[in-house]
C-alpha cells in the first residue's frame, strides 16, 4: 500500500502525553535515519519500516506543500525551523506537533512538542485555506509566500516572528501544564515582543508621515513659481527642504533597516533560548529511555543531540548580548533623525517670513507649511514612543543576561 493509498481517519492518536518530547533525524534528502521510542510509537511503524523512508511517510495529506516549501528553503539557508505540523499515523489517525528542526552534520534533526498553547487554532484556519488554494493550482512556493504573508496580517514581522512567540507560547503552556519551572528569560522575551511590536508600529507610522509630506519640495516649487515677487527666495527655501527630505529619507531608511535587524536578532535569540531547554530535555530523555538498538549507535545521536543544544545554546547567549547592542544602536539612528527634524523648524520659518513679505495669494505655501508642521509634530511623537519603548527593550535585555 502506497503513501497514497492510506486511510485517514479524522480521530487524534490518543496515547500522546503533553510530557512526551520525540525526535527524529534524516539525511539530507530527508530520509529517515534514527529517532526515539516515541516516534516510532506514534507514527505506528516498525523500526525497519521508518529507517531509510522518507519523513513524508509520516505526512499527513491535510499538510500545505507551501509550509514544507518554506521550511526546507529555511533550513538549506542553514538556520533552524519552527512550525506546525499534522501527521498521520499509520492506521490514518492524526497528531499534530510543533517541530523544532535544525541542520546538523549530514541532515536534519528535529524534536517536536504537543501542541497546548492555543496557537494552533489560527494555524489550522490558515493550513485548511492553504491546502484548498493548493488543490486549486498554487504552487508550494507561492503557498509559502502566502503563509508568510498570512503571519504578517497576524500582526507579525515575518514567519522568523511567529515562529519565536509559537515555540516561547509552547513552551510555557507546556511547562505550566506538567508543574514545571518555567525559566525567566521566556517571561523577558514575551515582554520584549511586546516593546518590539510597538517598535513596528512606530516606524510605520513614521514611514506613512513621511509619506505625505514627500512631495513637498515639488510643490513648493510650483507654488513658487508662480509668484511675481520673491520667486527666487521661495525657490532657494524649496531646494532646501528638497535636501532635508531627501536626508530624512536616508535616515527613515537606515531606522527601518536597524529595525529588521534588532527584530532578527530577537527572534533568533527567543528561538535559540526555548528551543536549548527543549533539546536539553530531549537528550535526558533519550539518555534514560532509548535502548541501545543495533539500528544505530546510541552514542552517535547523543552527540548529535549536544551539538544541536550547542547551537541553540550559542544562539541564546548571543542574542541576550547583542540584543543590548542593537537596542543602543537603534537608538542611535532615532536620535539621529531628530535631529535632522529639528531643520524642518527652520524650514518652516523661513517659508513664513518670505510669504510675509509677498502681497499675493500664498494660501498654497501655506498649506505646505501646514502639512510641515503637522509631520514634524507626528514624527517628534513617534520618536518620543520609539524611544520609550528602547528603554523597555534596553531592561529587558540587560534582565536576559543576567538571567
Amino acid at each position: 500500500m502506497t503513501r497514497e493509498d492510506r486511510p485517514v481517519i479524522d480521530e487524534p492518536v490518543a496515547d500522546f502525553a503533553i510530557e512526551e518530547l520525540f525526535l527524529s533525524r534524516t539525511d539530507e534528502r530527508g530520509v529517515i535515519q534514527s529517532g526515539n521510542s516515541v516516534f516510532a510509537r506514534l507514527a505506528g511503524y516498525e523500526w525497519k519500516e521508518l529507517i531509510g523512508a522518507p519523513h513524508r511517510l509520516i505526512r499527513h495529506p491535510d499538510m500545505p506543500k507551501g509550509v514544507f516549501h518554506l521550511m526546507w528553503e529555511t533550513l538549506k539557508a542553514g538556520h533552524s525551523f519552527g512550525g506546525y505540523v499534522k501527521n498521520r499515523s499509520k492506521d490514518g489517525r492524526y497528531y499534530w506537533v510543533f517541530a523544532v528542526v535544525v541542520p546538523v552534520e549530514g541532515g536534519y534533526l528535529s524534536v517536536r512538542l504537543k501542541p497546548s498553547a492555543g496557537v494552533l487554532d489560527e494555524v489550522v484556519k490558515l493550513y485548511r485555506r492553504q491546502g484548498k488554494a493548493e488543490a486549486g493550482g498554487m504552487t508550494p512556493e507561492d503557498s509559502a509566500k502566502a503563509v508568510v504573508q498570512a503571519v504578517r496580517d497576524m500582526g507579525f514581522w515575518d514567519y522568523s516572528a511567529f515562529m519565536g512567540y509559537a515555540l516561547g507560547m509552547e513552551f510555557t503552556a507546556r511547562a505550566e501544564a506538567m508543574g514545571s519551572f518555567v525559566p525567566p528569560g521566556v517571561r523577558q522575551f514575551h515582554e520584549m515582543g511586546d516593546h518590539l511590536g510597538e517598535l513596528m508600529k512606530e516606524v510605520k507610522q513614521v514611514q506613512d508621515s513621511f509619506g505625505r509630506i514627500r512631495n513637498s519640495p515639488a510643490n513648493l516649487i510650483i507654488l513658487g513659481s508662480r509668484l511675481q515677487t520673491n520667486r527666487e527666495a521661495m525657490k532657494v527655501v524649496a531646494q532646501n527642504y528638497g535636501l532635508l527630505a531627501e536626508e530624512l529619507l536616508r535616515a527613515i531608511s537606515e531606522l527601518a533597516e536597524g529595525l529588521e535587524v534588532l527584530l532578527n536578532t530577537a527572534f533568533d535569540g527567543r528561538m535559540g533560548y526555548c528551543a536549548s531547554f527543549l533539546y536539553r530535555e530531549a537528550i535526558e530523555q533519550f539518555r534514560l529511555t532509548e535502548p541501545n538498538r543495533e539500528t544505530w549507535g546510541h552514542e552517535k545521536e547523543v552527540e548529535i543531540l549536544v551539538a544541536a543544544l550547542k547551537r541553540f545554546s550559542d544562539a541564546a547567549i548571543g542574542g541576550c548580548s547583542q540584543i543590548g547592542s542593537e537596542v543602543g544602536r537603534f537608538t542611535n539612528l532615532a536620535n539621529q533623525l531628530r535631529r535632522q527634524v529639528s531643520g524642518l523648524a527652520v524650514t518652516r520659518v523661513i517659508c513664513r517670513i518670505e510669504t510675509a513679505a509677498i502681497r499675493e495669494e500664498t494660501s498654497g505655501i501655506d498649506d505646505v507649511a501646514e502639512q510641515l508642521a503637522i509631520f514634524q509634530g507626528e514624527l517628534e511623537q513617534s520618536l518620543d514612543r520609539i524611544n520609550l519603548a528602547c528603554q523597555g527593550l534596553g531592561t529587558r535585555a540587560d534582565r536576559l543576561r543576567a538571567a
